[in-house]
């Protein structure tokens, strides 16, 4: 019995000591775990942002199972910004704040804007390949960054055109303004680069843009394995008529716009036309009025 009882605060100072080690441990060790699921959670955060450029990998761990999502995330990372290669950033961003609702295909008023180099196949013949690339590289990011700062949508990129829309995914009340300040937009930094282009002594790029406001169908359209964001329809042919229809009056000047009397009825004020008269398009019955916008 003595023995016992001069053992007992022995025996209660053992467990206090171990239950203060197991709290301290466990203390550490959540606190080891804890840090990088946070981190995990912040990448995580960033890639539903779509803010892929300058996120570091998360780096290995100690711990198997999380090291095995480090690694399995910097690899959708990484797969996620070859897909960003091809994909615009911009449209799936606007389809994620839109929701699954607004992506359905559908009937739609909208204006469509071409943009194509004149006589780009004979200024590039005798350049090498290489130079063609960075030549038309740099002229999609000087049309695209005007399209993009009026939230249009960039359908598509075909040889030297780019065909672009507004007012969807988002809807936009004032689609025509916007396709006419990027097109505006666009005059004036051609005008730029040409005067750089030329103080190197090379020529000058010219181009021709062609708008018009009419019905479409817009949505995903394709199959399973490869499906398009994009728009088809009377208005896009009439929008490219239009842009091609420009070889017929041309002007000596960086950048030539042409739009449709509809497209030109929903800019506002604040914009001087040239009425060109009624044109007969390739492919339509019915002539059209178009407008050189200056």
């Amino acid at each position: 019995r003595r023995n016992f009882a001069l053992s007992t605060p022995l025996v209660s100072a053992v467990g206090a000591g171990i239950l203060a080690l197991t709290v301290v441990g466990t203390f550490f060790l959540g606190r080891r775990l804890s840090r990088p699921i946070r981190q995990l959670a912040r990448h995580a955060a960033f890639v539903r942002d779509l803010k892929l450029e300058d996120l570091p990998p998360l780096p290995r761990n100690a711990v198997k199972e999380l090291d095995e999502a480090a690694v399995a995330f910097n690899s959708m990372v990484r797969a996620l910004r070859w897909i960003e290669t091809y994909i615009p950033r911009t449209l799936v961003d606007r389809l994620l704040r839109t929701g699954s609702q607004e992506t359905t295909t559908d009937e739609r008023v909208l204006t469509v804007m071409f943009t194509d180099i004149v006589g780009f196949s004979t200024f590039a013949e005798h350049m090498p390949a290489q130079e063609v690339a960075v030549l038309l590289n740099e002229h999609f990011a000087l049309v695209g960054g005007c399209i993009e700062k009026q939230e249009g949508t960039i359908d598509k990129y075909i040889g030297d055109c780019v065909m672009a829309f507004w007012s969807a995914p988002i809807q936009q009340s004032d689609h025509a303004r916007r396709a006419y300040l990027a097109a505006k937009e666009v005059e004036d930094k051609m005008r730029a680069y040409n005067a750089q282009r030329v103080s190197k002594g090379l020529k000058p790029i010219r181009m021709r843009i062609g708008m018009h406001s009419g019905k479409v169908v817009v949505g995903n359209i394709g199959f399973q394995g490869r499906i398009n964001y994009t728009a088809v329809g009377d208005a896009v042919n009439v929008a490219q008529r239009i842009e091609q229809a420009g070889k017929d009056f041309p002007v000596d000047d960086d950048v030539e716009i042409l739009a449709s009397e509809d497209m030109l009825a929903g800019i506002g004020e604040g914009v001087t036309a040239i009425d060109l008269g009624r044109v007969a398009l390739r492919g339509r019955e019915e002539p059209i009025t178009v407008y050189r916008l200056t």
